[in-house]
């Protein structure tokens, strides 16, 4: 029995495995796709007058089948992060101290030996003295001590790190 949703579905998965294994840039594999799209039915068109039903209808299916894989590559690819020197992640695991200004976006979690900040980062000084605007979250452990407030501005010194994926995040 044939299920084209399935083959379509499968072809999409496919095509976000691949896209995972193969770093090509999203325009590549949309031009990929309007390729193969073009020339299945440029071909789809030229054999219309020779009578290959079967033939035709199995180059039509392979034609949505690398359609449809090229598009799921496309979609991994452009749901990647790319960061750059604006983005407040491209600053971690640095070798040296920045200072960070961003406003609390969410009162401190208070823990017994530290608290936890969450700060939305507007500008960051790696040392050069100048401030650089980036985006992006940051969760800093402070002194428990220190009083922050919702939507207070600060500053904070130390080296940025990619926090860790396990229970201490």
């Amino acid at each position: 029995m044939f299920r084209p949703l399935f083959w379509l579905s499968l072809s999409f998965l496919l095509g976000i495995v691949v896209g995972g294994a193969v770093s090509l840039p999203v325009s590549v594999w949309i031009l990929l796709a309007g390729t193969a799209l073009v020339l299945g039915l440029l071909w789809h068109f030229l054999t219309k007058s020779i009578d290959l039903t079967s033939l035709a209808k199995d180059l039509l299916f392979v034609t949505a089948f690398l359609v449809v894989f090229f598009l799921g590559a496309a979609r991994y690819q452009a749901s990647v992060p790319s960061f750059d020197a604006f983005d407040l992640a491209w600053y971690n695991d640095r070798d040296y101290d920045t200072i960070v200004t961003g406003w609390v976006t969410e009162p401190p979690d208070q823990r017994d030996n530290y608290a936890n900040l969450r700060v939305r980062a507007t500008a960051i000084d790696t040392g050069d003295g100048t401030d650089l605007e980036v985006d992006g979250l940051l969760l800093a452990r402070v002194d428990p001590n220190d009083e922050y407030h919702y939507g207070e501005i600060v500053r904070l010194r130390g080296r940025l790190k990619m926090p860790a994926e396990d229970e201490e995040f």
